[in-house]
């Protein structure tokens, strides 16, 4: 069986099964178009060996590309596309993980208003759209993809003060249909500020369309 159908009927079962699997079926389309159109008997360990190493240091980045690939080719075993893994058994010793970095008040101060120099050239709202992503980052720990998946409507800026994601925007389901996070450890009138900005625009953006049900 071809390498790249093979691929095509994991990635259909991961997602059968509920998962999203969009970073890890990216990287698997590479991996395809690295091993060129060939059965994936023919995909030699050596292959597979320089697709993991890629043209750099060894990174974390390694790690991921195993994990991914044996999951392919357990799937693919157990299908008997394949009669064994030809993954490398032995892994490399990897450089050590980066100290995480905790941002002083006085950090997080200058890298907000930093945010002001975007104004040029772009929409004025740029510099309010970062300052707000930097906050929901650092204030409420969430992913950078949840964040980038927020609208307008997941946000609840009233008494309460929480952010409510929608399950599509989680990066995995997390058992429950929408996620809440607190605001109240962020700079509350910035963001309430930057909220509000976007808000306005909304409204008068959407004010400029007719009205469906007039007639």
């Amino acid at each position: 069986m071809m390498l790249a159908d093979v691929i095509d009927a994991y990635l259909t079962r991961q997602r059968s099964l509920g998962m999203r699997f969009d970073s890890a079926g990216r990287l698997l389309h590479r991996f395809g178009r690295a091993m060129g159109e060939r059965p994936i008997k023919e995909v030699t360990p050596g292959a597979i060996l320089d697709f993991l190493n890629g043209n750099g240091a060894l990174t974390a980045t390694w790690m991921l590309k195993h994990r991914v690939l044996t999951g392919l080719y357990r799937f693919a075993v157990s299908r008997g596309y394949v009669d064994d893994s030809p993954l490398p058994t032995t892994l490399p010793n990897l450089p050590p993980q980066q100290t995480p970095y905790i941002y002083s008040t006085d950090e997080l101060r200058r890298l907000l208003e930093a945010t002001a120099i975007l104004r040029t050239g772009h929409s004025r709202q740029v510099p309010a759209m970062y300052c707000t992503l930097l906050l929901l980052l650092y204030g409420t720990g969430m992913r950078i993809g949840e964040a980038l998946r927020l609208t307008l409507q997941d946000v609840d800026h009233g008494a309460s003060h929480y952010i409510s994601i929608p399950l599509k925007a989680l990066a995995d389901a997390r058992g429950k249909r929408r996620f809440t996070l607190p605001l109240k450890h962020m700079p509350s009138w910035r963001f309430a500020q930057n909220f509000q900005i976007f808000r306005q625009k909304s409204l008068r953006h959407n004010s400029c369309r007719p009205c469906e049900n007039s007639a």
